[in-house]
């Protein structure tokens, strides 16, 4: 999953737990682990985890659904 903590702003990448693929689009809001402690991302895209990063991803930890 990719995401940015503000619009417009540097995008990140986490993995999804597997309860949570299929089930999250883009515009949803996440919330996850950061390395300054756990914040709530907007995600922008949902691609297949490649697995070539050079630190592990970490995981979400829970979705926010967008209201219809």
């Amino acid at each position: 999953m990719r995401a940015s903590h503000t619009p417009g702003g540097k995008m990140y990448s986490w993995e999804l737990p597997g309860l949570l693929i299929d089930r999250v689009s883009a515009g949803d809001r996440a919330v996850v682990r950061t390395e300054r402690g756990v914040k709530v991302v907007t995600v922008a895209a949902v691609e297949e985890y490649a697995g070539n990063e050079t630190k592990p991803l970490k995981r979400v930890i829970k979705v926010k659904r967008k209201r219809r």
